[in-house]
């Protein structure tokens, strides 16, 4: 038996209500490209208070927090077109009307 098939749970460190759902989300979309390089460096952003939020361009973006590490903006560069990919999938996914609250 192989640990990867006993699953992997994934938490939010900030619970915020604001963006948790699309967070997670995110998140879960991300481990299907299985990129553990990528991951890692989402959930260290998330810790240091990494956000979700409304984009024209790509439907949703990630907003950087005043602890953003150069390391984390290095990797998403690395990593931008499978990073823009998962965000646009996640935009096609979030409905109209629950996109409002992201957008207000």
């Amino acid at each position: 038996m192989d640990f990867r098939d006993l699953g992997i749970t994934i938490c939010d460190p900030l619970n915020s209500p604001r963006d948790s759902d699309l967070w997670l989300s995110l998140i879960y979309k991300a481990m299907g490209l299985e990129n553990p390089e990528l991951m890692f460096y989402m959930i260290a952003a998330r810790q240091f208070g990494q956000t979700v939020e409304s984009s024209e361009k790509y439907g949703f973006r990630l907003a950087k927090s005043q602890y953003y590490a150069d390391e984390i903006t290095e990797a998403y560069r690395r990593h931008s077109t499978e990073l823009i990919k998962i965000l646009r999938e996640l935009a096609d996914d979030v409905k109209p009307e629950k996109r409002a609250l992201w957008e207000a």
